[in-house]
């Protein structure tokens, strides 16, 4: 009813939660230890499609990879966090029974992909038992922003290498922030040039 509290209900975690309904609105009063949040219906079906774009899921393919595509409404941190939390829950745990080195992330921008999986030291042969690639809209984007322009092949080259080491740094950053410990991460490129290595201790 217009004014009216319709329904209450308490939560020892939460306080206490109001639903209220007005002649102009509908929305959510939130009570906890003296304060209280209000956030109306039109709020959360905002919240709610906001989270429907951001969400990214993982499928596993054939021969143990999996793929995520991060479309252009996902951040660049968002979507790097999420490969590197596959990396971590599903990668890492699937390769423990082998020995390798480091972990090789290769940087294709050409098609907006960055590939992970663990490699050895002084070895073509590939020996992952899985590993995982994300697709990333915004790359691609950047890529092809990069390809429209009138560049000289060796300016075109230049800015192809910028965009490589703008994703590897970032790569760097959150796995980081990952707690990727003691774990050696060689970033190349498309072509199998390393980028960067490092080791966090």
């Amino acid at each position: 009813r217009p004014g009216q509290k319709n329904k209450k209900f308490e939560d020892r975690s939460v306080g206490v939660c109001c639903l209220y309904f007005t002649n102009y609105s509908s929305f959510l009063e939130i009570a906890c230890k003296g304060f209280t949040v209000r956030i109306s219906f039109r709020q959360l079906w905002s919240i709610n499609t906001c989270w429907e774009k951001t969400k990214m899921e993982w499928t596993k393919l054939r021969g143990g990879f999996s793929l995520a595509i991060a479309t252009s409404e996902i951040s660049n941190s968002y979507a790097i966090r999420s490969f590197c939390k596959e990396i971590q829950e599903r990668v890492f745990p699937e390769n423990s029974e082998l020995e390798w080195d480091y972990l090789r992330i290769e940087v294709w921008p050409d098609s907006g992909r960055m590939i992970a999986f663990p490699a050895k030291d002084f070895l073509n042969q590939r020996i992952e038992r899985a590993g995982c690639q994300i697709q990333i809209e915004n790359m691609l984007k950047q890529y092809d922003s990069v390809s429209s322009k009138n560049l000289t092949d060796k300016k075109f080259e230049q800015a192809v290498c910028e965009l490589e080491r703008e994703w590897s740094n970032l790569f760097i950053e959150i796995s980081k922030e990952c707690n990727f410990c003691d774990v050696r991460i060689r970033i190349v490129s498309a072509e199998g040039d390393c980028i960067v290595e490092t080791t966090f201790n």
